[in-house]
């Protein structure tokens, strides 16, 4: 790994590792590692019930549109990541993870990936899969 693809790792692990502790809570841990210009995408691509998840391109939507819009209809029960796999500017995140709904209290529990790339030490773009199916089983009829 070069010297670069560990920094790029540490400062996710030390993100992921804040955002874990405060349950989702900590939008704050990524604004160091997030550039101006970052990208956000996901496998859920804004659908009903995940309109968190639309995609966005800029720091400042990512705090206003996704962490706003996230807190306010689910609440982290858990997040893990198991993995880390750096290869030149990118970095993947492999983990799981298990939200709840705030309004029908189901949970959706989940596989992930994140997809990170990375220019001069910053996160510039991030891809995330997971399950959408379960998203959509959590929300409220």
């Amino acid at each position: 790994m070069t010297e670069q693809e560990a920094a790029n790792v540490e400062a996710l692990k030390r993100a992921y590792g804040v955002w874990i502790e405060t349950k989702g809570d900590a939008d704050a841990a990524w604004e160091p590692l997030i550039a101006d210009d970052f990208q956000y995408r996901s496998l859920a691509a804004g659908r009903a019930g995940a309109e968190f998840t639309k995609p966005l391109s800029c720091k400042k939507d990512l705090f206003l549109d996704f962490f706003d819009e996230l807190k306010k209809v689910w609440v982290m029960e858990d997040l893990r990541i198991d993995d880390y796999i750096a290869d030149g500017d990118r970095v993947v995140a492999i983990g799981h993870m298990r939200w709840k709904n705030r309004e029908s209290g189901a949970l959706f529990d989940t596989p992930k990936a994140d997809i990170w790339t990375f220019r001069d030490g910053k996160a510039v773009a991030f891809m995330e899969f997971m399950d959408t199916a379960q998203i959509i089983k959590a929300l409220p009829e």
